[in-house]
């Protein structure tokens, strides 16, 4: 085992798209930092939610030729995510100004 249960939270996450199972570890920083080999060599087998002070902060997953477009959009609702507050102001003054007077 990676590391000690009684620190380690494991959670089977079903894909019923591909029809696979995965495993998903929660683990600390610190964990990280001592079994960093071991983690690299069991990607492919479970992916890793990387806490800090008990909150969530990476997610590890394995990498694979041709991911790079689902990171993108990842990385993108992630930004909506975490610009939502500034976004939805942004919306609402455009919604409160009205119907634009502008002819195309």
């Amino acid at each position: 085992m990676l590391v000690d249960v009684s620190k380690t939270h494991r959670y089977h996450i079903y894909d019923k798209i591909y029809n696979i199972s995965c495993m998903v570890t929660i683990i600390t920083t610190t964990h990280v930092q001592q079994r960093i080999g071991e983690i690299a060599k069991n990607i492919d087998k479970t992916s890793y939610i990387v806490t800090n002070k008990g909150e969530g902060k990476v997610v590890m997953l394995p990498y694979f030729h041709g991911c790079d477009e689902f990171i993108a959009e990842y990385l993108e609702d992630y930004e909506m995510f975490m610009n939502r507050n500034s976004l939805d102001k942004r919306y609402k003054q455009s919604i409160d100004s009205g119907k634009s007077d502008l002819v195309i």
